[in-house]
Formats: C-alpha cells, structure tokens, sequence
C-alpha cells in the first residue's frame, strides 16, 4: 500500500482548489473560516492516509463529481 504523505497533501490540496476552497487570510471572521480550512484539509491528509492512494484519489475523483454543479 503506498502512503505517500507528499502525494497525499498534493491531491487533497488539488481537491480543495477545484472546490473553489482556499485558507482564508485575515483575522475576526476570516480567522474562524480559515480554522475549518484547516480542519477539513487535516482531516482529508488523516483519511487518505488510512487508504490506499489509489483508493483515495478515486474517492476525490468520486467526491468532486458527486459536488459539481450541473452543466
């Protein structure tokens, strides 16, 4: 199984910036925005850590589709 932690970080900031997510800057507001960021980025770096790469990049792949908007 690889567990590339570099391959890891690449897709799921990849996967963030075709959501159109990015780490707010700022403070008040744009502070708390940017602590969820963090959140979901930990997060997503924790789970696909857990899986096979391939495995996780399908499940990006997958996710991304599921939340695009219709055409």
């Amino acid at each position: 199984m690889e567990r590339n932690k570099g391959s890891i970080i690449r897709l799921v900031d990849d996967y963030l910036k075709r959501q159109g997510l990015t780490e707010p800057r700022g403070g008040g507001p744009a502070f708390i925005k940017a602590e969820s960021h963090r959140a979901l980025r930990n997060e997503l770096i924790r789970t696909g850590s857990l899986v096979p790469l391939d495995e996780f990049r399908a499940m990006l792949d997958s996710g991304a589709a599921r939340e695009a908007p219709p055409r």
